[in-house]
């Protein structure tokens, strides 16, 4: 079992946001590859934008989730598949709206030859969230760009050049709709590009340079640093 509390400040582009939190729940390592746990949490908002001003929320939600993992490697994965799901059904104590919240990522993993000099990786995200209003959410409940749904797709081909170096090409794209998800369509937008990677003892260096190549992302070539693979 464990118990967890919190309080953050967040200064936002589009919003502030003060939050509280406090739970306890519990968790169970089922196998090498299977996790599970659920909590019990209470949580207070307030928020302020442009678009709907100041709003407080009091909620009761019941977080829980599911981890299946079966990559050869957490950093740099050559083969195997990786699965979370997570569900939060939530009461709003101020006021009557009840819903759930829901998020789900899932990626696969294929190399090429006993040496497994090529790989190709693909990543699915899908999540929703189910019941209030957009206006009647605090942006903690939404996704990404604000939205009650997003589905996010993720495609990469790894080729290592030497022991230590690799090349990547890759493309994403990613849709955020303001309704539940499939019940309105959303914006979608996309990108592509390539990338370097160094290999170190504890995973890749990481240097992507990307462009957008559909939708209206307004942003142009963008670089990217980090430790391990993007997924």
């Amino acid at each position: 079992g464990f118990v967890y509390g919190s309080i953050s400040d967040e200064e936002e582009e589009n919003y502030d946001l003060q939050k509280v939190r406090i739970g306890g729940g519990a968790s169970r390592i089922f196998s090498d590859h299977l996790q599970a746990e659920a909590a019990l949490e209470l949580r207070y908002v307030n928020t302020y934008d442009d678009f709907y001003g100041e709003r407080d929320f009091f909620f009761l939600n019941l977080p829980v989730s599911a981890t299946l993992d079966h990559r050869d490697d957490v950093l740099n994965p050559t083969t195997g598949y990786y699965i979370k799901a997570e569900a939060m059904p939530f009461v709003r104590l101020d006021d009557s709206d009840v819903g759930l919240r829901f998020f789900a990522d899932g990626r696969i993993f294929r190399s090429v030859g006993e040496a497994k000099k090529l790989v190709f990786a693909g990543r699915l995200q899908i999540g929703s969230t189910l019941g209030p209003d957009l206006a009647d959410l605090p942006p903690d409940f939404l996704f990404y760009s604000g939205g009650k749904s997003f589905v996010g797709v993720s495609g990469e081909v790894r080729a290592s050049i030497t022991d230590s170096i690799g090349i990547v090409g890759f493309v994403d794209a990613g849709m955020i709709s303001a309704d539940t998800l499939f019940a309105e369509a959303g914006d979608w937008h996309a990108g592509a590009g390539v990338g370097l990677r160094y290999n170190t003892g504890i995973g890749p260096i990481r240097l992507d340079v990307a462009a957008p190549v559909g939708g209206d992302t307004g942003d142009g070539v963008q670089f990217y640093v980090g430790i391990g693979q993007s997924f």
